[in-house]
């Protein structure tokens, strides 16, 4: 961006793919990197850049972290350091680009603890944004891991933010957690509520994600609804080879 230019007097380097080996469970589901993530850093560095200065070297020393944040939508690479003698802002960008690495590399156990702390640091600016990754994090681990305690711990998780009174801007994401939990951890049950709310009195307000989630469930073959089973049919059989056969 035009802001990492000012900085580091150089040009941004090519955008990631985000196509990184990730859990075959979580794969299909997210990905590491979102285009908003480069939107975010662009306008964090021009906010940084306003508040202290394009020549400030504890602003070179965020973006060059930052770099190293981004690196890692591709593939494992050296997280940031972090940054002991650094003015406060710096810290606390530095430990919310750190918990990033984690959630990047796929080690969502680590990065649950880490967006964790920071949510409880009160002079933390990432604090109510930490907190809600903690959970969309803990929601990632149960996908991957699938035990009871994981599962436990992600609808705890979803359950805090829904009850935090702070977190009033993330209380919609709550649902759309508890879908993507149930969706990755118990695809039968959530096959059924999904079909059941298709076929009632009026159709939902998520009607479209609904449907196509209701088909991706039923993508593995194993028939969980008739509705969803015949959802998938029509759409095999309206796709080229169906035609064909």
């Amino acid at each position: 961006s035009e802001a990492r230019k000012r900085v580091l007097g150089a040009a941004a380097p090519s955008p990631h793919t985000g196509s990184r080996d990730r859990p075959p469970a979580i794969s299909a589901l997210d990905v590491s990197c979102f285009p908003n993530a480069y939107r975010n850093a662009a306008a964090t560095l021009t906010e940084r850049i306003k508040q202290h200065g394009a020549t400030d070297p504890a602003v070179r020393e965020w973006t060059i972290g930052e770099d190293a944040v981004l690196a890692n939508c591709d593939t494992d690479s050296t997280p940031p350091a972090e940054v002991a003698s650094a003015p406060a802002w710096l810290k606390a960008d530095r430990a919310y680009q750190i918990a990033t690495v984690y959630f990047y590399r796929c080690d969502y156990d680590r990065a649950a603890e880490l967006y964790a702390a920071i949510g409880r640091d009160a002079d933390s600016p990432w604090r109510k944004l930490a907190r809600y990754l903690a959970a969309r994090a803990a929601v990632h681990a149960a996908i991957v891991a699938k035990t009871s305690d994981s599962i436990a711990a992600g609808n705890a998780a979803i359950a805090g933010v829904a009850a935090d009174p702070e977190l009033v801007d993330y209380h919609a994401d709550a649902p759309h957690l508890a879908s993507l939990l149930a969706f990755g951890t118990q695809p039968q049950q959530r096959a059924q509520e999904l079909a059941k709310s298709l076929l009632g009195a009026e159709l939902p307000a998520s009607l479209a994600v609904d449907l196509h989630d209701l088909e991706d469930l039923e993508r593995t073959g194993k028939r969980y609804t008739d509705v969803g089973a015949w959802l998938y049919d029509i759409d095999a059989l309206n796709g080229e080879k169906g035609r064909e056969n």
